[in-house]
């Protein structure tokens, strides 16, 4: 299975359209996760993070789909 280019392209769109909320005191992470590092991995995933490549091995493996109960499962 393979993503579309524009559904890759959209999604680099949002992350960079992403707006950030003024900084609560969340050091601790007790309100979810920590402004800096949520940051830091979106800059991560919209400028290092190859997702051809995490595909290709992905989809170096089978796929199979089957019908379980009358809901579709993939492995």
């Amino acid at each position: 299975m393979y993503v579309s280019d524009e559904v890759l392209a959209d999604l680099q769109h949002r992350l960079k359209s992403t707006r950030w909320p003024v900084g609560a005191g969340n050091d601790d992470w007790y309100y979810g996760v920590g402004r800096n590092y949520l940051e830091g991995l979106i800059d991560y995933w919209m400028n290092e993070f190859d997702w051809r490549k995490a595909e290709n091995s992905i989809n170096a493996y089978e796929h199979y789909r089957v019908n379980a109960d009358g809901g579709e499962v993939s492995k």
